[in-house]
């Protein structure tokens, strides 16, 4: 009976000497590969950052690392140009950890992503030309951001998104400025006046409000409304006296250099 009964405690013993190494192997592992994840993005070794870190995730969804990981994930996505990757990442931070300290992390990578998608567009645009550029991912960066400031007034990241936004509002009138000219050199002067209306209405306080009263100067004058060329004109004088269309007060068409133009309406905030 003796014997038994001693048989039972060193059998329980051994059972718990192994589930105890079991643990302490589990956290070991944990710890050595979110060692090496946070060696890798000091490195900026962002591949293997996230190697390192997608094993952690799959590995260990509720480990002590959890929610450190999944934050590291949208960074580490995001340095190395997988936009699309981060934002998804953030999106699924945003649904599940909703009292989360750095939520509004999330949230700014997120706006960023689409941000930096945005500017990658740039060289295809000017391969392919501004008619065929596609603003989608510039309004959801947008969006994005005033999301973001809607739910966290205070964010550290308020500053960076402001500007960020202004750039964006100013990217989007002038690409509406660039269709205007378009127009324009196609003798459609309806439509151009459409489109540069469109830009004094929606985007006040632009740069490219110049651009677009000089669109209507010129479009009008193509209509043989005189009337409506000559107001256009005298709002260009009182608002905008020092723009390039305005030589010795009298005016002069600033949209011959097609390509340099192009170049420089893009380049009013896009690579900055």
């Amino acid at each position: 009976m003796q014997s038994k009964f001693l048989l039972s405690c060193i059998l329980i013993f051994l059972i718990q000497a192994c589930a105890s190494g079991d643990v302490v192997d589990r956290l070991k592992s944990e710890g050595e590969l979110f060692q090496n994840a946070q060696s890798y993005l000091e490195q900026k070794n962002y591949l293997m950052a996230i190697e390192q870190l997608s094993l952690l995730e799959s590995r260990f969804p509720f480990g002590l690392y959890a929610n450190e990981v999944k934050l590291q994930l949208i960074y580490a996505h995001y340095q190395n140009s997988d936009f699309t990757i981060s934002a998804l990442h953030a999106e699924r931070f945003i649904r599940f950890n909703l009292d989360h300290p750095q939520l509004d992390y999330a949230y700014f990578v997120k706006a960023m992503a689409k941000y930096s998608e945005y500017q990658a567009s740039a060289s295809s645009l000017l391969k392919r030309g501004p008619e065929g550029f596609d603003q989608t991912a510039g309004q959801a960066a947008f969006a994005n951001f005033q999301q973001l400031l809607a739910v966290f007034p205070n964010t550290q990241y308020k500053v960076q998104a402001q500007a960020k936004m202004r750039i964006l509002k100013e990217n989007f009138a002038a690409y509406d400025n660039r269709i205007a000219i378009f127009y324009l050199k196609s003798q459609n002067y309806i439509a151009a006046i459409n489109r540069a209306n469109y830009v004094l209405e929606n985007f006040p306080g632009s740069q490219q409000q110049a651009d677009a009263l000089s669109v209507l100067i010129l479009a009008n004058k193509g209509l043989g409304n005189e009337e409506q060329a000559q107001h256009a004109l005298g709002l260009l004088k009182q608002y905008f006296p020092a723009h390039k269309s305005l030589v010795l007060g009298e005016f002069s068409t600033p949209f011959v250099e097609e390509k340099r133009l192009w170049l420089q309406l893009l380049t009013l905030g896009f690579f900055s």
